[in-house]
């Protein structure tokens, strides 16, 4: 039983495909043959784009405002997946299934067809910045940027153009069918399509329907653009500082992640276009990952630490590469949680907590109701806001109560420890000092009776149950002696704990409710069992970590525990339920295993704000103590998240199981 989402998918290749450059460095002066007609276009479509942008603040529906950002990132995503690594560069296979769907993304955007794209960027990769380089970014930032589409191709790239192998393109049947129904495909997909859904389906008029599209359109034409005039201009080049391609925070961000452009001209068949492994603001490997992951994506490139490390040496400006983050910090030995009791479920008489049961019974009611009213009357709005504040309720346990003030896997200053609590206080699971004491209780005596959600005594009371009867005298006993005073000193924690009730009364319950009544004119119905809807869902996600996560799932590096690695439990925490990994090392801010895992989304919020300077001393586990430790104690099953690209390659090899 193979524990980890994905498979190993990095190809390493020791020497980029032939993309030699037949000419040097120039931009000789010419005289240019307008093209007016794409003047005119590109003039109007700017017009109604800034118009848009208007009519988003003043008139447009926020269904409309979404839908517009979803088609951007589907745009964006079939140039940068699809036309760029996976057509220009093969640093990567699709099945038939994803091509397609990258064919229609492509289409979305609208940046010609695909074997136009791919031709273009081929013959920019092979003469990079000189003439026969279809935007030569030596002509200027304008040029560049867009002017290289309103003017007649340099007789240069006409001519070397001809010579360029397009075979593999040329005999695509995808690409061949949008190029044969390029028209009507684009005009539908690209502009027609995403008018009218708005206007069908929430009333939006064609004016703003129409105009919104443009603000689309425009935004996903100039974030492509800002990788050939940005990224060529201004920037670090950690791997060679010979060429012009830079690496640029802008690029990246506006692009989903191709900004990494010094990299991406060392190593274009590498499918990340990014440095060793996983980046932040690199969406698009993300989306590729995501398909590897499900079979439709397979022979990704990668290119090998080693020598991407030599390259620096030889040829880059000394600067440091990935963006300067080194966030890990690794211990040796976890913190000492010594299980002082054995394990254990003795018989009891519970003493219910009627007030509670009342509670958790309305709340799940309404919440159920909420799930009605969600299919059937709820705005959209009113359903983004209940799945965003759902996400900030999430991260408030699983980034702040649990990973930095339970475990002290990492330190945060000021600002992001405000925000966690307040994160934390939507999410209403008690205070943050009720909360980590319940949780240090149950790492110290996981699964006795001294841990408030003792697994032993069954799925019901490890979910939900323990919080209907009053605690085990077990419990109370322990936990006069467990050492709080971190958190009871913690000014912020403080502050949540004496202003809980009108804090959580208005985080967690009015400002949810009052906010769609308000801004869009939802209904009060709607909007408080909404708000019901979001709470349960939060209470009862968490809850699987305690109930599912210690039940059903893998063992691999402690086969003794309870705990166990569960997909589910990981799913609907955002990263939680590696609990196996995190009961054996519990001191890890990722908890889980060895860096980036698809469906550890907190461990991503930590590390955009360790990114950004908020938090710092990041703890991880070092991976020799890994290997001793699943060696030791573990069930036999491999790494959940072997083949994971923040793995060093010798690592990998080490945890190979042969046949």
């Amino acid at each position: 039983m193979a524990p980890n989402f994905g498979t190993e998918m990095s190809a390493p290749i020791d020497a980029e495909e032939s993309y030699e450059k037949l000419i040097p460095p120039q931009a000789a002066p010419r005289k240019y043959k307008y093209l007016y007609a794409n003047m005119i276009y590109f003039a109007y479509w700017h017009i109604a784009g800034l118009y848009g942008i208007y009519l988003a603040i003043t008139s447009a529906k926020w269904a409309t405002i979404i839908l517009a950002y979803l088609l951007f990132v589907a745009g964006d995503i079939g140039v940068t997946a699809g036309a760029h690594r996976l057509w220009a560069h093969k640093s990567y296979k699709a099945k038939l299934p994803l091509q397609i769907l990258l064919m229609l993304f492509s289409t979305m955007a609208f940046q010609n067809t695909v074997i136009t794209w791919v031709k273009d960027h081929r013959m920019h990769h092979k003469y990079s910045d000189t003439d026969a380089d279809p935007h030569n970014a030596t002509r200027g930032f304008f040029y560049s940027h867009v002017g290289w589409l309103m003017v007649k191709r340099h007789p240069e790239a006409i001519k070397r153009g001809k010579s360029l192998d397009m075979s593999d393109i040329y005999n695509n049947p995808v690409l061949k069918f949008q190029k044969k129904y390029a028209i009507p495909l684009v005009t539908t997909i690209a502009f027609v399509l995403p008018t009218i859904i708005p206007m069908y389906f929430w009333d939006e008029s064609f004016n703003v329907a129409w105009h919104m599209t443009m603000l689309k359109y425009i935004f996903g034409l100039n974030a492509a653009f800002l990788v050939n005039s940005v990224a060529h201009m201004w920037g670090y080049k950690p791997y060679d500082k010979n060429i012009a391609p830079t690496q640029s925070y802008i690029a990246t961000f506006a692009t989903l992640g191709e900004g990494f452009h010094n990299y991406h001209h060392v190593f274009p068949w590498d499918y990340r276009a990014s440095e060793l492994g996983d980046n932040y603001l690199n969406f698009t490997t993300k989306f590729i990952d995501f398909f590897a992951w499900i079979g439709w994506a397979y022979d990704l490139k990668a290119a090998p630490e080693d020598l991407v490390q030599k390259r620096i040496e030889r040829t880059g400006d000394e600067m440091a590469p990935n963006f300067g983050n080194e966030v890990s910090s690794p211990i040796v030995a976890e913190e000492s949680y010594e299980k002082l009791i054995p394990p254990q479920a003795a018989p009891r008489k519970y003493k219910y907590l009627y007030a509670n049961m009342i509670y958790f019974t309305y709340w799940h009611i309404a919440g159920l109701y909420g799930i009605y009213l969600a299919i059937t009357t709820a705005k959209w709005a009113t359903i983004i806001l209940a799945y965003l504040l759902f996400v900030a309720g999430e991260i408030g346990i699983t980034a702040g109560a649990h990973r930095l003030w339970a475990h002290k896997s990492y330190k945060a200053k000021l600002p992001l420890q405000i925000l966690l609590m307040l994160f934390n206080s939507t999410a209403f699971q008690n205070s943050v000092i009720t909360w980590v004491k319940d949780h240090r209780m149950h790492h110290k005596y996981s699964d006795t009776d001294a841990d408030p959600h003792n697994a032993t005594r069954g799925f019901f009371y490890s979910h939900v149950g323990w919080l209907m009867v009053k605690r085990h005298p077990e419990a109370i006993k322990r936990g006069k002696s467990l050492d709080m005073s971190d958190i009871y000193n913690n000014p912020v924690l403080k502050f949540q704990k004496k202003y809980a009730i009108p804090l959580i009364t208005t985080v967690a319950f009015v400002l949810p409710t009052i906010i769609p009544m308000y801004f869009w004119d939802e209904s009060f119905n709607v909007a408080w069992h909404m708000t019901m809807l979001r709470y349960i869902i939060n209470l009862n996600t968490i809850f699987l970590v305690n109930s599912v996560a210690h039940m059903w799932g893998y063992k691999p590096y402690d086969k003794n525990i309870a705990p166990t690695q569960n997909y589910i439990a990981t799913f609907a925490t955002l990263g939680e339920g590696f609990h196996n990994y995190h009961h054996a090392f519990p001191w890890d801010y990722r908890a889980s295993e060895l860096g980036n895992n698809y469906l550890n989304l907190t461990t991503k919020f930590i590390d955009f704000f360790a990114w950004i300077g908020w938090a710092y001393d990041l703890k991880t586990v070092p991976e020799d103590l890994l290997q001793k430790r699943m060696e030791r104690t573990g069930d036999g099953t491999n790494l959940w998240g072997r083949g994971d690209k923040n793995m060093k390659k010798d690592y990998v090899k080490s945890t190979d199981v042969h046949e």
